[in-house]
């Protein structure tokens, strides 16, 4: 008999080979367990590293044992509770796919979201239950066109943070931006908004997330754009502040911390849209060109209240499930290219250099009185904000009277474009508002005004 098979039969018959110890049993230690592996997703060495850096060590054994007192089985040989957990699997997928989350996942995508979501499966497990469910999903992936890119080399984690906006939903009102970290891919911050809101949004973006980390990167790079104007400014300032508090270098140049070029010169961001893209955000672009082509979208302001009220709720969820799953997914090792960062993007950033010790993390400190001062002269200014508060309210008052509740909307039929009856009928029920010159006056958020001081500079 093996080893293996020992185990096994002694666990079956209730025989326990150890008692658990006060380690085990540490109900605080079972929950960070339990987080890094369903929300890292992280493999069991990949655990041991962490608790390690956290200076709260464990054995294998112990993992082994928490793992069990949680009841996370990471392998399954009987042939009955295969199929049982595949027939699990299958209602599990049923269940995302019609809340649109995994419709353009692929295999590592699928296995990180749903261990996300404290589903814990083998990995080609769910993806040979999700093509016998979905055939056409995987053949979409498979004819995607690969595109062939230069190397990239980046020493280390805040070196540098790709920016960028994904202009593809710019024709309907929406305008998508994120942060890459160069070194793990790591999406640093992510924004759904309104175009025309673009260059405050995004600098507000910025202020809020390095206020919320306490720290930002070496430099940004993004390709020129109006939008990045205000974001450069900030961020050159900030590093200056910071260089003369800490290191005592007001010499620092604007061109040591930004760096503008071509879209081709950014790849790191102009890559990961594409993956957002095939993941997720055709569904959106494919319904939106579909309602053009027929007459049913003008882009006229009617046409932009109706479809930010309806849709723009689940372009937001799908999109926020994307990025966290993107950050605990694993990336493979590429051929070809030696430079790049194999391992799960969240873990490569933030305990870099696990198995090299030559890996630096490149954060600056940030002075906290030139932050303050900035974020006072820019002013607050919600960013979540869409659509202006009488016009939400009014579409919302129509939308739940029709049954349908745009933060909680119903399942989508698969082959079928989502909600599309609501949303023409909340167009035609606004056009009537307007034409009869009823109150509130719908309309979409003014562009703000940017501060007199930034203006002139």
């Amino acid at each position: 008999m093996s080893p293996r098979t020992f185990k096994r039969r002694t666990r079956a018959w209730g025989i326990q080979q150890r008692a658990p110890n006060g380690i085990t049993n540490n109900r605080a230690l079972q929950m960070r367990v339990e987080t890094l592996i369903c929300e890292g997703n992280l493999s069991s060495k990949e655990i041991l590293q962490v608790l390690s850096l956290d200076e709260t060590p464990i054995s294998t054994d112990t993992l082994r044992r928490i793992r069990s007192l949680l009841g996370i089985r990471l392998r399954i040989d009987d042939q009955d509770d295969q199929e049982q957990q595949e027939d699990e699997i299958l209602e599990i997928l049923v269940d995302q796919q019609a809340i649109g989350l995994v419709e353009g996942y692929g295999k590592g995508h699928l296995w990180a979201h749903l261990r996300r979501h404290g589903h814990v499966f083998a990995r080609d497990r769910i993806f040979d239950v999700w093509c016998s469910l979905r055939p056409d999903a995987l053949l979409r992936r498979s004819t995607g066109l690969q595109r062939s890119r230069g190397a990239y080399r980046c020493p280390g984690p805040n070196f540098v943070w790709h920016i960028d906006g994904y202009m593809k939903l710019e024709l309907f009102g929406i305008e998508i931006y994120a942060a890459v970290d160069g070194y793990s891919r790591y999406v640093t911050w992510f924004y759904v908004g309104i175009s025309t809101r673009t260059g405050f949004s995004v600098l507000h973006q910025y202020l809020n997330t390095i206020s919320t980390t306490g720290f930002q990167p070496r430099a940004i790079r993004s390709d020129y754009g109006t939008e990045t104007m205000l974001i450069a400014d900030a961020h050159y300032a900030l590093r200056k502040a910071g260089a003369e508090a800490v290191d005592g270098h007001p010499e620092l140049q604007f061109t040591d911390c930004f760096w503008y070029g071509r879209s081709t010169q950014n790849q790191r961001i102009e890559s990961w849209w594409g993956q957002l893209t095939s993941s997720t955000n055709f569904v959106w672009r494919e319904l939106f060109s579909w309602l053009q082509e027929r007459g049913y979208y003008e882009a006229s302001k009617i046409d932009k209240v109706a479809l930010l009220a309806v849709y723009m709720p689940s372009i937001k969820d799908t999109c926020a499930e994307f990025v966290l799953t993107w950050n605990s997914h694993r990336i493979r090792k590429q051929k070809g290219r030696p430079y790049s960062v194999p391992g799960k993007p969240w873990l490569d950033y933030y305990y870099p250099g696990r198995d090299e010790e030559d890996i630096k993390d490149y954060r600056h400190h940030i002075d906290p009185t030139k932050l303050d001062a900035i974020k006072t002269d820019v002013g607050s200014w919600d960013t979540d904000v869409y659509l202006p508060t009488e016009t939400i309210h009014w579409c919302r008052t129509q939308l739940l009277g029709m049954g349908f509740d745009p933060e909680k909307p119903p399942a989508r039929d698969h082959g079928t474009h989502p909600y599309v009856n609501t949303y023409l009928r909340l167009r035609e029920l606004a056009v009537d508002h307007t034409e009869g010159g009823l109150f509130p006056v719908l309309s979409l958020c003014e562009k703000p005004t940017m501060p007199p001081n930034w203006a002139q500079n």
